[in-house]
This record gives structure tokens, C-alpha cells and sequence, in this order.
């Protein structure tokens, strides 16, 4: 998300630099920026949201790693990111990336139906969202309800990610 720092140059700097750091993916050095822009900037939805998934690519990263003690250590990093993805979303409850987000942060540490249930919260308010849909269907499949999730995803047919996934499903 993008993120108003003002005319301060010192934090344009660090934003330039977290940003920067999520193009070239890495991850530790885009948490650490937005870490020390979240501490000047308390409250920032953007901010912590760029936090939050700075953590979460990590923790995925880490998750996949062949070394068991780093795989071990990505269950800190899932809650942090979901801590600043809590963050985010307390501070701008109606920013749909934010939400969708934080469910996605839920879904991938395994916490399924508290990613349902915040992905539910997104899909009334924002109930065209593909994106949503989708996350909804994940989120099903997780919890073994596919049926639940092929009947979501086929009123959305004609969405080539909707397709992909009910093809999956078929």
C-alpha cells in the first residue's frame, strides 16, 4: 500500500528503502524498514500493513526452508505478521487489502476459520470481490468443505483465477 510520509526525508528514505527491499524480495530488510516507520508512525494502516506482509513473505519463506530450525522459527514470524496486520486493520477497519491481508495471514499459519470468518466480514461489504471469493473458497478447502467452496466459486464464474480454482475443485 501506498504509504504518506509528508516532506520528512528522513522517513522518505526509510519508506524508499523498505520499498525497495519488497522489489528485490527481501523480506528481512522490508520488515526492518517498515518496522522503523511503524515506530514513527503509530496508527498508519498502510504502514503496518506493509509490515505485516513484509513478516508474512518471510515467514513463508522460512516455512519452506530445507533447514527444520529455520522452518521451526516461522511460527514467530506468522504472529508478528498477523499482529501488524491486526494493527492495520484496527486502524482502517473498512480498507478491503487490509482485511483480505490479514485473512490471507490467518489462512496460511493455519488458522482457517479465523481467516474465514474475516474474510466473510470483507466478502459483505465488498461482495463483487473475486479476490475475496477466492480466499473464501481457500479458506473452505481448508476446513474440508469443498462442496461449500465449489457452490462459492461458481457464481463467479468467467474469472480466469475463479476457473482455475474450481477446476482444482472439479
Amino acid at each position: 500500500m501506498n504509504v504518506n510520509v509528508g516532506s520528512d526525508s528522513e522517513l522518505s528514505l526509510e519508506l524508499e528503502k523498505g520499498y525497495f527491499a519488497i522489489a528485490n524480495n527481501s523480506w528481512a530488510d522490508a520488515a526492518i524498514s517498515f518496522q522503523k516507520l511503524a515506530s514513527r508512525m503509530p496508527g498508519d494502516s498502510a504502514v503496518f500493513n506493509n509490515y505485516g506482509l513484509s513478516l508474512l513473505q518471510r515467514a513463508i519463506q522460512m516455512a519452506k526452508d530445507k533447514d527444520e530450525s529455520v522452518q521451526m522459527m516461522a511460527t514467530s514470524q506468522f504472529e508478528s505478521a498477523i499482529l501488524a496486520l491486526r494493527e492495520a486493520a484496527k486502524s482502517d477497519p473498512d480498507e478491503p487489502v487490509i482485511l483480505l491481508n490479514l485473512a490471507h495471514a490467518l489462512l496460511v499459519s493455519g488458522r482457517s476459520e479465523k481467516a474465514l470468518k474475516i474474510v466473510e466480514v470483507h466478502n459483505k461489504k465488498y461482495p463483487n470481490s473475486f479476490e475475496g471469493v477466492n480466499l473464501e473458497a481457500a479458506a473452505l478447502v481448508s476446513l474440508g468443505q469443498s462442496v461449500n467452496a465449489k457452490t462459492k466459486l461458481s457464481r463467479y464464474r468467467g474469472d480466469a483465477i475463479v476457473d482455475e480454482n474450481l477446476a482444482r475443485l472439479l
